[in-house]
């Protein structure tokens, strides 16, 4: 089901896949993109999340670096410098989840859920 904010002149629409990747279509810093990259975090923590705006702030990409983004860039963005960031981000996501897999092995609680 995807989540969404609805401040500001149009909504935003975040919907994990089992990839881990979702889509925003938030365009203005003060949409609730802020709401919205907490929401994910705490619903979907192994999500990582790449802000793209083509809004300049250091202050908004700070903030959403703390509250859990993997990265933040700029539009117009250089298609192959996304793909990095996207498998960088794959990658990141998925040692954390055999991290999380063997760990539950190791104490023979299962693996499911991931």
């Amino acid at each position: 089901m995807p989540m969404g904010c609805k401040r500001g002149r149009s909504p935003c629409f975040l919907k994990p896949t089992a990839h881990g990747c979702g889509g925003s279509g938030c365009s203005h810093a003060g949409d609730g993109w802020d709401s919205s990259l907490r929401e994910i975090k705490q619903r979907h923590p192994l999500i990582e999340v790449i802000m793209l705006t083509g809004h300049a702030s250091l202050e908004v990409a700070i903030e959403g670096m703390e509250l859990g983004a993997f990265d933040y860039m700029m539009k117009p963005i250089e298609i192959d410098e996304l793909l990095y960031k996207l498998q960088d981000a794959y990658k990141k996501k998925s040692i954390h989840t055999e991290k999380i897999k063997k760990m539950k092995e190791a104490t023979g609680s299962g693996a499911g859920g991931i």
